[in-house]
């Protein structure tokens, strides 16, 4: 799923651009976390809506309800507003990664953007927490864990720099 981030007018956009040193990039960092800040927040408001719909559920079921049958039921709509309340929980805390992050510089680090070319294919990610991608104009940001695979594999990079992946070369063209 991509969240498709034109909020911004093309004026200030230029404006604030970012230019990353080695690059042809053209990217606003704070204007990706935010992004990725405004999607997580957006997940986490529907799933607080669906969490008070089933409480409300649950409610009115326990009072017109009895028997072992019901019982069950009710154990079941407690284990899934359980499992809701975990999610924002876990929401919660990305959005705060998220929005600590701040720190430029050109060694792969958390909240580090960076561009990496595989096979002469060129890739856009921020390491935090994993978010899933956006799309800022016509760049694709992947935000991936620094302890998935590739994630791993860069953490402590200094740009430019270039490394085996998987049988793959890897090359870190820049980092901010």
């Amino acid at each position: 799923m991509f969240l498709d981030v034109d909020i911004v007018s093309q004026a200030h956009l230029h404006k604030n651009l970012l230019n990353l040193e080695g690059s042809n990039m053209s990217i606003i960092k704070k204007e990706i976390i935010q992004a990725f800040v405004n999607k997580l927040t957006l997940e986490r408001n529907e799933l607080k809506m669906a969490l008070e719909e089933t409480r409300g559920s649950t409610q009115s079921e326990t009072k017109s309800s009895a028997g072992d049958k019901y019982e069950t039921q009710r154990e079941m709509m407690q284990m899934e507003i359980n499992r809701m309340e975990s999610q924002v929980s876990q929401l919660n805390d990305a959005i705060s990664q998220w929005n600590s992050f701040d720190a430029i510089n050109n060694t792969v680090n958390w909240g580090s953007l960076i561009e990496i070319s595989i096979g002469g294919k060129i890739v856009h990610l921020i390491i935090g927490p994993s978010s899933g991608d956006i799309q800022l104009n016509k760049y694709t940001i992947k935000s991936i864990s620094k302890d998935s695979p590739i994630g791993k594999a860069i953490w402590g990079q200094t740009a430019p720099a270039e490394f085996e992946f998987s049988g793959k070369t890897i090359k870190l063209i820049s980092c901010s």
